[in-house]
């Protein structure tokens, strides 16, 4: 069972329910799985499929930043909806503390650590359970300690 089957019972069940903004908002995720499936001529993995998951929520974080900028509140607390709802299907994310142990642990094994050895490192250990640019943050503190 992959994510695009999950998004289609939810299609469904938001269709059923008359919650016409979910649905068109899972329609949109779903479509962007399919497109990147397509593009990459295989079926995705769950790595490929998060990927593109934070893809969208990263261009939603603009958005928002965008329609704050623009005095848009209306356009704020979608775009917020959306960004709860895309949330429930990525990882679960670790907290800064389990990110700086891990940064610490990584960066205490390279011999001449350098910014980008210590992000490879860090992210392969955490996988997909932290944004890249709160590691980095760490990261830059780690190194400079």
């Amino acid at each position: 069972m992959n994510l695009i089957d999950d998004l289609s019972r939810e299609v469904v069940n938001a269709y059923k329910s008359g919650d016409t903004k979910k649905r068109v908002f899972l329609q949109t995720l779903k479509a962007a799985l399919i497109k990147a499936q397509k593009d990459s001529g295989k079926e995705l993995s769950s790595d490929a499929e998060i990927r593109v998951l934070k893809s969208e929520l990263k261009m939603r974080e603009q958005s928002k930043a965008d329609f704050k900028k623009g005095e848009r509140e209306d356009l704020v607390k979608d775009v917020e909806e959306e960004i709860e709802l895309l949330k429930n299907y990525l990882p679960e994310q670790v907290s800064d503390e389990k990110i700086r142990e891990v940064a610490k642990k990584a960066i205490g094994k390279l011999e001449s650590p350098d910014f980008g050895q210590a992000m490879r490192a860090v992210m392969t250990e955490l996988k997909n359970q932290a944004d890249g640019s709160r590691v980095a943050n760490i990261v830059k503190e780690q190194l400079h300690d």
